[in-house]
């Protein structure tokens, strides 16, 4: 109930096919449904998403993208602009 007003879903035909979560000015997450890429619907959420966070009085929005995600154009393509890269590697222990 606390975080509320941080989720949204995104519905086409009576159906949720999309999801965002922000927490402040920072969009956590942005997904849409894959049998619904494609069709505009990541670009209007992630609009609306943003709308909501700048009527809120921020005067800016971050979001963290993962390297190798395709949604990196979009974002690009709507404004955003890398600030930098994170790139890390893991080691997992085997048991022999």
């Amino acid at each position: 109930d606390k975080t509320a007003h941080e989720r949204f879903v995104y519905l086409k035909e009576d159906k949720i096919v999309g999801y965002a979560h922000i927490s402040g000015n920072e969009i956590s997450s942005v997904s849409v449904n894959s049998q619904y890429q494609g069709q505009g619907i990541g670009r209007n959420f992630v609009k609306f998403v943003c709308n909501k966070i700048l009527s809120a009085g921020y005067q800016s929005v971050g979001l963290y993208c993962v390297v190798g995600n395709y949604a990196k154009e979009l974002y690009k393509s709507l404004g955003f602009e890398d600030v930098y890269t994170a790139e890390y590697i893991i080691k997992h222990l085997h048991e022999k």
